[in-house]
């Protein structure tokens, strides 16, 4: 008779090639790679807003309140808000539980009611000396019964408080202006002088580098500290992978960000 071949082995190896195969697609996907690349452009955003400390209208729980009178603001300092209650009205503020009377629920619980008798037949001895006898024990039975009790009957229910409209003072934005610009030429912020000691002025800057390397171009948003480090056209490695993209970037002797 021929010789057959055991065909578990090979049906073992497809699997283990399929792993293999799996597991080195994700390591050449998800794999570090570092690009070199240089600073293609710079770019920064400065925006100066002017604001005003004036009244306005707002609303809370009268319980989050806390009534005081205002203390203006001097060359835009030390203000105060005032809260100065104009109106209040109840409204549903949350739901609890109370007793409401007594409710009537069933309890089941297990009593000995009888016994049963359980017999059967044994064969003793051996032989003519054999002899089938009956042993016979009494099992007690277990029945359960009802029983009606009394607990307090549970009710949900809705509680009011007072909702109050209020007036306040706040800084509310009057005028904003914005200068944008490229690498480090005319880094400044826009100037709108405060005419009161109730305006004052709040500045926001927004800071891009982007990079140039072989798979195209990125943008990253950085701090002041870290644009001011840079120049167009300075070398840089990428930490790229190729599910990612750019995952940080350094200057070559430096570990990436």
């Amino acid at each position: 008779m021929a010789d057959v071949s055991d065909p578990r082995p090979r049906r073992l190896l497809v699997p283990v090639l399929l792993a293999g195969i799996v597991g080195l697609v994700a390591w050449l996907l998800l794999r570090d790679t570092a690009s070199p690349g240089v600073v293609a452009g710079m770019r920064w955003s400065h925006t100066t807003q002017l604001q005003r400390w004036q009244d306005v209208s707002r609303s809370d729980w009268r319980e989050n309140l806390v009534f005081r009178a205002g203390v203006p603001p001097v060359r835009g300092l030390g203000e105060v808000a005032a809260v100065l209650v104009t109106q209040c009205t109840p409204k549903a503020h949350h739901e609890e539980t109370h007793e409401c009377g007594v409710e009537t629920f069933t309890r089941r619980e297990p009593y000995h009611c009888g016994d049963d008798r359980k017999c059967k037949r044994v064969r003793e001895g051996r032989g003519k000396d054999a002899r089938v006898v009956e042993h016979c024990e009494d099992i007690p039975r277990k029945c359960f019964r009802d029983i009606p009790e009394d607990r307090p009957k549970i009710c949900t229910r809705t509680v009011h408080a007072d909702w109050c409209e209020y007036l306040t003072q706040e800084w509310v934005p009057v005028r904003s202006e914005r200068i944008e610009g490229d690498a480090h030429q005319g880094l400044r912020f826009p100037e709108l002088p405060a005419a009161s000691d109730s305006e004052r002025t709040q500045q926001s800057a927004a800071y891009s580098l982007t990079f140039s390397y072989a798979g195209g171009e990125h943008t990253a948003v950085v701090p002041k500290n870290e644009y001011d480090q840079w120049n167009i056209g300075d070398p840089v490695v990428l930490s790229t992978e190729a599910v990612g993209g750019v995952l940080g970037f350094a200057r070559p002797t430096a570990t990436p960000r």
